[in-house]
């Protein structure tokens, strides 16, 4: 439902030629700071928080940015594309299975120029089996468990400290966890590392911001992007 929905909201973008830049187009009635060709995400933002301030049409950010999904992607700092280029108009998944075919041809070329096997190379060089099982779980190719995040305990006020436990992550990579409201951009809380198993546990303090009486998500990401969100966490006084 909810690539459909995205697909839905890009194509009416497209259908209705909003893409266009310059001229009568978009764009002209937007505040400062939206007449470029970016945007940088604020605290508490959404994808039609965005499209109302700049005055783009949400399909048009989400036809220009294919890694994003719906307003729960977004981070705080994180820098838009308010127009559609070449590079964005083909899909994530596309780029990264292209990636993938090539960096295993790589490795299978490699092994044979030293006389071994794949699995042997890689044996003796697990940091790259490590990428190479990273970029996997990626693109959906290999059996790793899904992430999972846990919250402990489930709700407190703002400045309590909460334990933030995950599952399921790529090994031995840094991550950052993340907190925001439902379906609005979070912001990086606290850094971690994931095990060599890909776990990870961090001990952070419920942000001065939250509002009391509402609730907020923590997520977990990588260099790659959103690798978790946890349940609701309820906000109290």
């Amino acid at each position: 439902m909810r690539n459909t929905s995205r697909q839905a909201l890009a194509m009416i973008g497209v259908t209705c030629g909003i893409l266009a830049w310059g001229g009568a187009a978009w764009g002209q009635g937007a505040e400062p700071g939206c007449r470029g060709a970016t945007v940088t995400v604020q605290r508490g933002d959404s994808l039609s928080r965005i499209a109302e301030r700049c005055d783009v049409p949400e399909g048009a950010i989400l036809a220009a940015n294919p890694g994003v999904d719906g307003s729960g992607d977004l981070q705080v700092g994180q820098t838009l594309r308010l127009r559609r280029t070449a590079r964005s108009g083909q899909s994530l998944g596309s780029r990264l299975k292209d990636f993938g075919e090539r960096a295993n041809d790589a490795v299978g070329r490699v092994a044979d120029s030293v006389g071994s096997s794949v699995e042997d190379l890689l044996d003796r060089n697990p940091d790259l089996k490590s990428r190479l099982d990273s970029l996997g779980q990626t693109i959906g190719v290999t059996d790793r468990p899904t992430p999972a995040i846990s919250v402990t305990p489930d709700s407190g006020p703002a400045g309590a400290s909460v334990t933030i436990s995950a599952t399921g992550l790529p090994g031995n990579v840094p991550v950052t966890v993340g907190a925001g409201a439902p379906a609005r951009a979070t912001e990086a809380i606290a850094r971690a590392r994931t095990s060599d198993t890909g776990t990870m546990t961090a001990h952070v303090t419920v942000p001065d911001w939250t509002e009391p009486g509402g609730s907020i998500l923590f997520t977990i990401r990588t260099e790659r992007g959103l690798q978790a969100r946890s349940e609701r966490f309820r906000v109290t006084r």
